[in-house]
């Protein structure tokens, strides 16, 4: 089936725009993984967005605005850089960059004191957090596999959302992200977590210890 459908369109374009990429056969994998993960609808739905580039930017905006003889900004309100799907959501080093960095520093901090005996130190970079892959450094089917993605694609969500408030704001604003602020909003979001899985009657322990890592750290 895969052979009939070919190259989707959002990896032939990235491709051609020189962005680092997995193989089509692990980019198709992601779709996968997305499907399949115990995260509600709207979150899958807006990581399938990301994955076909069809998520709104400031790029795209001036793009637009370019074709009808107008002139829009491209860049990032946060950082002046150019605003691509791949800046909001892992590149911007104002605001998401810092998300990821402390995110993997609290889930390495976890296994570590949770007697997880994890060999190796997990890395969370851009594949697993753009396209759905798997994470470096942890072993198939490992009880964290699912408590890690689907923390990932609930944190990619709250930053687009944050980066539409933004937008649709006061522009005029200064926004600081201070260390504490970015561990208040990952907590906040293990939080959120914890909440529907209690709501569902599943287990959240994993998250709990997140979330109250987060907080000593706050």
């Amino acid at each position: 089936i895969d052979k009939e459908i070919g190259t989707p369109p959002s990896y032939a374009s990235r491709q051609r725009e020189g962005y680092a990429l997995p193989s089509i056969e692990k980019y198709m994998e992601g779709y996968s993984t997305i499907m399949k993960a115990d995260v509600p609808s709207k979150c899958k739905e807006f990581s399938f967005l990301v994955m076909n580039r069809q998520i709104w930017t400031a790029w795209k905006q001036s793009e637009t605005a370019r074709h009808r003889g107008e002139e829009e900004s491209d860049k990032c309100v946060l950082c002046d850089e150019r605003e691509t799907t791949f800046h909001i959501l892992y590149e911007c080093e104002t605001y998401s960059f810092k998300m990821w960095e402390e995110f993997e520093q609290i889930v390495n901090t976890a296994l570590e004191r949770g007697g997880e005996g994890q060999p190796l130190r997990l890395r969370i970079g851009s594949f697993q957090v753009m396209y759905g892959q798997k994470i470096l450094g942890l072993n198939t089917d490992h009880k964290w596999e699912k408590v890690i993605l689907r923390s990932i694609m609930q944190i990619k969500s709250w930053i687009y959302q944050k980066r539409t408030l933004r937008m649709t704001g006061n522009r005029t604003n200064v926004v600081r992200f201070t260390r504490q602020r970015i561990l208040g909003h990952l907590s906040i979001i293990q939080n959120r977590i914890i909440s529907l899985l209690q709501f569902q009657g599943k287990n959240c322990e994993r998250h709990i210890l997140l979330r109250d890592l987060l907080l000593q750290e706050v």
